[in-house]
């Protein structure tokens, strides 16, 4: 999907060793400096909203997530409220793996997923679930491999949210008597609070077609063009195949047999002006906490806008009302993230669901923290990196951060690699795309994915 940068809505690689220095917070970005090649977003600001009023259905309530709640604490009133036991809950935001048999949590005969190839063990176990340390809370701890997050990043956030942030509890191993708030169902733990085959089944794609009429038509048979999917991938970049051709074919049918899955499904192809994700909170009676929204960019970069929260929310509520009653009706509660695809009529698609926390929460949390216009966010979970140490990285955050006015630059994790490089997770906030671009462009450096002789981290 061919992506620009949206304009103000009023509704509501050159090498990262550079130095930052040199960035005028101040210069170019004035209002033509947001009309280049980014989202479009802006063609849909006239149309009408599809959907302006829960009310419109019973039993489904909506209310707006208040800045203070974060994730542990949502789920501690979710088990008040069901009069739960609260004494030894853990949250697990490690994905587990059903192709490295390295793995900690390795799904091999149940609740298998599709990682394949599968992850680093760097993005596994510090890259992704560092990043929800920041929204997590202290109602309960959080589980880390390593124990705790990097050296320095605990810090970051303190400097960058000083009347905001706590630091959760970590542990680096579950009791076998915990209940534990899973990212995804793991055979190796003994009891989830979300029971694990209903959440399992949530994660398929081959869900969607049973809890929505709004979501593109599925096919019997591979008719090109088309779009097949294996059914439990938990990212978009496993499994997913556009079918144009017999060449196309047949790398979808290496693929499975490469990866070990038999499980996929086949859906109409369809060209979409707009790709937004959507991120909410199930509690058990049924409300839901809308946390925010964000555009789907190619590659790894997702776009954030303050002023357009609400009407992004707006286009998505419909779907969101789809997912709660199925969810509800499963006995499912929690994060939930959804994507939905929007064509110039406003008519909608839904294409993905993720009964979790998402790769984008933080960030858009941290969006509506900060106040800033705008967040070019950066996550991809190998690709992202910064020439030169986490040390330096740190630093270098830190100057641009005590200078600038307009722009503001977080850290949601990142690694030393003994190679010479950092991978990180960025967000940049900011009054302008073309100013969160600039500086964006300063600490990201694209290379090649990661080696297994790079794959090795520094001692913290």
């Amino acid at each position: 999907m061919t992506v620009k940068v949206p304009t103000v809505i009023h509704i509501g690689g050159s090498s990262g060793g550079e130095s930052n220095d040199d960035i005028d917070d101040d210069a170019n970005d004035d209002e033509s400096s947001h009309s280049s090649t980014l989202s479009s977003l802006s063609d849909f600001v006239s149309l009408p909203r599809p959907f302006h009023s829960q009310q419109r259905y019973s039993g489904f309530s909506v209310v707006a997530w208040d800045k203070k709640t974060l994730v542990s604490n949502m789920i501690l009133e979710g088990l008040d409220y069901l009069q739960q036991d609260t004494a030894n809950v853990v949250a697990l935001y490690e994905s587990p793996s059903s192709a490295s048999r390295t793995a900690r949590f390795f799904n091999h005969q149940v609740y298998r997923i599709c990682d394949y190839p599968p992850d680093t063990p760097l993005a596994r176990t510090v890259l992704g679930p560092c990043r929800y340390a920041l929204v997590h809370g202290t109602a309960f701890p959080m589980y880390l491999q390593h124990g705790r997050p990097p050296a320095g990043l605990l810090e970051h956030w303190r400097d960058v949210l000083p009347s905001v942030f706590v630091e959760p509890k970590f542990v680096s191993e579950i009791d076998v008597n915990a209940r534990v708030y899973a990212y995804a169902p793991c055979e190796s733990i003994p009891t989830h609070i979300n029971d694990p085959f209903m959440h399992f089944h949530l994660s398929g794609l081959d869900s969607l077609h049973l809890l929505t009429k709004r979501t593109p038509r599925l096919l019997a048979t591979v008719e090109r063009p088309c779009i097949v999917k294996v059914t439990h991938a938990l990212s978009n970049d496993k499994g997913t195949f556009v079918i144009k051709s017999t060449l196309d074919e047949e790398k979808f049918a290496q693929y499975l047999v490469d990866s070990g899955q038999s499980s996929y499904i086949v859906t109409e192809y369809f060209q979409a002006e707009l790709a937004v994700s959507g991120h909410f909170f199930i509690h058990p009676n049924g409300s839901v906490i809308w946390l925010g929204s964000n555009e789907i960019c190619q590659g790894e970069t997702s776009i954030l806008t303050l002023s357009s929260q609400d009407y992004l929310r707006d286009l998505q509520l419909l779907f969101c009302r789809d997912v709660v009653h199925y969810c509800r009706s499963l006995g499912y509660w929690g994060n939930v993230g959804m994507d939905v695809l929007f064509k110039k009529n406003t008519q909608g698609y839904l294409t993905h669901v993720y009964p979790r926390v998402t790769a984008t929460l933080p960030a858009v949390m941290m969006l509506q923290w900060l106040g800033m216009e705008y967040c070019l966010y950066k996550h991809g979970k190998d690709s992202v990196r910064y020439e030169g140490t986490a040390s330096e990285l740190l630093e270098q955050v830190s100057r641009h951060n005590a200078k600038a006015k307009n722009s503001k630059v977080v850290l949601f994790s990142f690694v030393e690699l003994k190679s010479g490089f950092t991978k990180m997770t960025i967000g940049v906030y900011g009054k302008s795309l073309d100013l969160c671009q600039r500086i964006l462009d300063r600490f990201c450096w694209s290379a090649i994915a990661s080696t297994e002789e790079e794959e090795t981290a520094v001692s913290s």
